[in-house]
């Protein structure tokens, strides 16, 4: 089941958004860089966004200016 769900990942490097990164966790007062690289990443690509921490990444996404619909909880 994982490496099904692995087909629908995007592998995407984090020196290319670091400062975006950065600046989005002074932005939204977070440490945590993980969740500011995957709404980043999300924002920019793809219609779902599987989480377990979906109030985090809503809020995320949403100083970036993104409301996503299609936010899943796991």
């Amino acid at each position: 089941m994982l490496s099904r769900a692995l087909d629908f990942c995007e592998i995407t490097s984090f020196d290319a958004v670091a400062r975006e990164v950065g600046e989005l966790c002074g932005k939204t007062n977070t440490s945590d860089i993980c969740d500011a690289h995957v709404a980043i990443i999300a924002a920019r690509h793809g219609d779902l966004l599987y989480t377990g921490d979906s109030e985090d990444l809503a809020r995320l996404l949403a100083a970036l200016g993104r409301r996503r619909r299609r936010i899943i909880a796991c």
